[in-house]
């Protein structure tokens, strides 16, 4: 159950796990703030995956 929660709210839960955003930031975060912030996490997960 917490498995499904978490993935359906995966925008919310993708910057607190790479550390661009605290939950209580996105919970106050803009739409447009929460989408730069999941493209910023999914940029820093991607490049720190490749050992860069």
């Amino acid at each position: 159950m917490v498995e499904r929660e978490v993935n359906q709210n995966f925008d919310i839960w993708l910057p607190v796990i790479a550390g661009i955003a605290t939950k209580e930031e996105v919970e106050m975060a803009t739409a447009h703030q929460l989408a730069t912030w999941c493209e910023v996490a999914k940029i820093k997960i991607e490049t720190m995956g490749r050992g860069v």
